[in-house]
């Protein structure tokens, strides 16, 4: 008995139809973008220097950077990994040795090997 009323209660239960929201959006995508609308002004091209004219904030700024630790870690990395490059290249490139050698010997008159001679 209740196996039949929860079989009827979970067969009268259906989720709601989706409904197809329409765009709204009457404008166009151009095929491409040739750069057509960029500011001269753009703050992401000009350099920071010439964006900021407080010379206070520039100098702030340039002094910031000076002493950034984490840019000189960073830094510091670029110049280790350069380093590990270099080094494993040059263990992959040929190397050529040379080596000469020459000696004399010349035994004491007066010793037990020069006086037989």
């Amino acid at each position: 008995m209740a196996a039949t009323f929860i079989s009827l209660i979970l067969i009268g239960c259906k989720a709601p139809m989706a409904t197809k929201i329409q765009d709204q959006v009457k404008e166009t995508i151009p095929q491409n973008f040739d750069n057509q609308n960029v500011a001269e002004n753009n703050s992401g091209i000009t350099p920071w220097k010439q964006f900021f004219t407080d010379p206070n904030l520039v100098n702030l700024i340039d002094e910031a950077l000076k002493n950034n630790q984490e840019l000189m870690i960073t830094l510091q990395e670029i110049e280790i990994a350069k380093s590990n490059v270099m080094y494993k290249n040059g263990k992959l490139s040929p190397t050529v040795a040379a080596g000469l050698g020459a000696g004399v010997e010349k035994v004491g008159r007066y010793t037990s090997q020069g006086a037989g001679d």
